[in-house]
This record gives C-alpha cells, structure tokens and sequence, in this order.
C-alpha cells in the first residue's frame, strides 16, 4: 500500500508540469468557457489514468519473474517475461 500512495503522489506531481492538458485547461478558464466542466473531465480523466498506472505497474512488480538455467548451467532471467 506505502508504494501505491508514494506513485500516486509522484503522478500528481507530475500533472503541475504545463502540457497540452493544462494549456487547453488555462485557455479555457481565461475565456470563462465551460470552466467547471473542463476542469473535472481533465481532473476525472487524470485520475483514471494515474490511477490504472499506478496498479498496473504495482502488479507487475509483485509478479515473480522466472528464472531459468541455460545449456552451460549459468542461471539467467526467461527473455519471455517482460512487460506484457
């Protein structure tokens, strides 16, 4: 659970860099366009977002990566076990 909450602390801080979102964000505010609007579909979908990267990225660190041994005997990690 303390690594989940340390990567979604880490994703919220990386939302305060100005990027398109934000930009389209500011834009509209200071247009007074749909403000309220604008702002919690970006806040919805920034949170589903990190969110889903946050667990997935938790879920592949608690899978076990197999280990097998090669034709010399040397232990080596399957190249067939990566991100998927």
């Amino acid at each position: 659970m303390n690594g989940f909450i340390s990567g979604f602390l880490l994703g919220l801080g990386l939302i305060a860099a100005i990027g398109a979102q934000n930009a389209f964000v500011l834009k509209q505010g200071l247009q007074k366009r749909h403000v309220l609007a604008v702002s919690l579909t970006c806040a919805l979908a920034d949170m589903v977002l990190i969110t889903a990267g946050v667990a997935g990225f938790g879920a592949r660190l608690l899978r076990p990566t197999p280990i097998k041994s090669n034709h010399h005997g040397n232990i080596e990690r399957n190249a067939g076990s990566g991100l998927r």
